[in-house]
């Protein structure tokens, strides 16, 4: 790399992260395999949240009392049905969508429990 004015090269340690569920081949003139071939050195593959089982159990667990805590509201707890109907979503929004719809029922439920009635409709 050449620092900007200069003719002297230095070496560079850097990383690049990419992520992305679509890569579009029309960005800039590189094929889809030109691109893929500099991108593909390490590709970390993390399933969909859906098909992680315990893992929405464990992250609803976690954004609860963080949602709780950001709301100024007491701590709450999910019932048992409320964390059936987590473990059943298809979670198409992934960890953003359980964090999403776990604030949503902090802010709306006034009671201690949140339960599938403080959830959106359909799920």
């Amino acid at each position: 790399m050449r620092r900007i004015g200069s003719v002297e090269k230095r070496p560079v340690d850097a990383w690049t992260i990419a992520t992305s569920h679509r890569i579009d081949d029309r960005i800039g003139k590189r094929t889809l395999p030109e691109w893929l071939a500099h991108l593909d050195h390490v590709v970390l593959k993390i399933p969909p949240l859906r098909d992680r089982g315990d893992d929405i159990q464990l992250l609803a667990d976690y954004f609860l009392p963080q949602s709780c805590r950001e709301m100024g509201t007491s701590l709450k707890v999910l019932t048992p049905d409320a964390r059936r109907i987590l473990a059943r979503h298809t979670w198409p929004g992934n960890v953003r969508e359980l964090r999403n719809i776990i604030e949503r029922a902090v802010i709306l439920s006034e009671r201690r429990e949140i339960g599938p009635e403080d959830f959106p409709k359909g799920m």
